[in-house]
């Protein structure tokens, strides 16, 4: 988003909308009526990152689109266009007869990196790579068979971070093939210990993404901690307590929340205990008021406040909140239409998470409600997540129901933290 700085939307005329979309789910539109002649486009930089989440990280195709509409009796006339991509250029590589590695990238040619794959911990770090005419290659012959190709964080373009096969017998893998290798990752951080070589070798991967602005979602050991909330609660408090500079808490968590498509606060109150067990908090006390402060503070950042302290309350303390009579659903709801509008009504995510029939009765669907059952059901999804009732979230085949969720939160948080609080009331 730092690369919409310096533009403005510059309007001669009344009477104009911007309507927002992401390319690759066209239906789900976020207008915005434009009342100012000129207008950074930083002030869409909220909506713009809402409609990321709706495609993966890594999708080199991912845009979105802010079409300028003329409003004439309800009536939309479009204008003028504008595409904001996630990624300007992509990465293409191929062998020489000798088996070397050339690698082009056009028409920029920024600094590139690469850092190896599947090796021991000790080898991994940033390998640069020099510039030989129109082309990239090693500097020294590579010791490893896979790497991922990356550009500097001050590169004034965006590329697509690639993975390369050094190895020219090796076979294209299957998306079978890698969700194993991803499963294969979860069992393996569950199981292992914090100074494990797996854990470790995702602490070294993790400050390289942070210090070079590279997506966590480049490395599948990453990945896998979206498949589990109790490997989430795991990460969390590993990563903050292998923090040297204090960049989690301060704002790094959101990168990761936001990279691997979750949010911390959905993991369940039981799952942080045993994170804490496993960091090894429960015998040391000062580990265990940085850990307990860490999991405070990651409520404490949500909005809004009042509702996720009870949500805290609920997870560290093992509160119930308490809410006088129910939510008034019917005004709840037209109060969210009224907000909303129909455009952005009529392309909510029909796609939901799935809630055990025994707690449905909690906000329940009725053929009035249905065009916004997401906003419905997700509140839910995340009060059973965290009251360890269901993994519904966490499953490897949800990655689109966790990004719809997570719109939806993005969409209305208000309404979104206070049905979580009414749901953990009533479970």
């Amino acid at each position: 988003m730092a690369r919409l700085f310096g533009y403005r939307l510059l309007c001669n005329q009344e009477n104009l909308v911007a309507n927002l979309y992401n390319a690759k789910r066209p239906g789900i539109v976020l207008p915005e009526f434009i009342t100012e002649r000129s207008l950074p486009l930083q002030h869409f930089a909220d909506k713009v990152m809402q409609l990321f989440c709706l495609s993966d990280p890594l999708d080199g195709k991912a845009e979105v689109v802010l079409e300028i509409c003329d409003v004439s009796n309800t009536i939309q006339r479009p204008i003028r266009e504008y595409r904001i991509c996630r990624y300007t250029q992509k990465i293409e590589y191929n062998l020489d007869e000798s088996g070397g590695a050339i690698i082009k990238t056009e028409p920029c040619l920024p600094d590139l990196f690469a850092v190896p794959i599947e090796c021991p911990i000790q080898e991994i770090a940033l390998v640069d790579l020099k510039l030989d005419g129109d082309s990239y290659i090693f500097n020294e012959s590579p010791k490893w068979a896979k790497y991922i190709v990356f550009s500097s964080n001050s590169s004034v373009v965006r590329i697509k971070p690639a993975f390369i096969h050094l190895n020219a017998e090796d076979v294209q893998t299957s998306t079978t093939d890698r969700m194993e290798r991803i499963i294969g990752y979860h069992n393996g951080l569950l199981a292992a210990k914090p100074e494990d070589d797996i854990w470790q070798q995702l602490l070294a991967y993790y400050q390289i993404c942070v210090n070079n602005d590279l997506s966590l979602a480049a490395f599948e050991v990453f990945r896998a901690c979206s498949f589990s909330s109790e490997l989430a609660a795991k990460l969390y408090l590993f990563l903050m307590s292998y923090d040297e500079f204090g960049g989690f808490l301060d704002g790094n968590y959101r990168k990761v929340e936001e990279e691997l498509e979750i949010f911390f606060h959905w993991v369940g109150a039981t799952y942080w205990n045993k994170a804490m067990e496993w960091m090894g908090c429960m015998s040391d006390l000062r580990h265990f008021d940085l850990s307990s402060n860490g999991i405070n503070t990651l409520f404490a950042n949500q909005h809004p406040a009042k509702h996720f302290s009870q949500i805290r309350n609920y997870v560290m303390q093992d509160l119930r909140p308490k809410v006088d009579g129910s939510i008034p659903l019917n005004q709840k709801i037209s109060d969210l239409r009224a907000s909303l509008g129909s455009k952005v009504l009529s392309g909510i995510p029909s796609e939901c998470p799935k809630i055990p029939d025994n707690y449905k009765y909690i906000l329940p669907l009725t053929t009035n409600t249905y065009n916004v059952k997401l906003l419905l059901k997700s509140p839910v999804a995340v009060a059973l997540s965290i009251a360890g009732l269901s993994d519904s979230l966490w499953c490897a085949e949800r990655e689109q129901i966790r990004r719809n969720v997570k719109y939806s939160q993005l969409l209305q948080p208000q309404w979104y933290a206070e049905a979580v609080v009414y749901s953990l009331s009533k479970i």
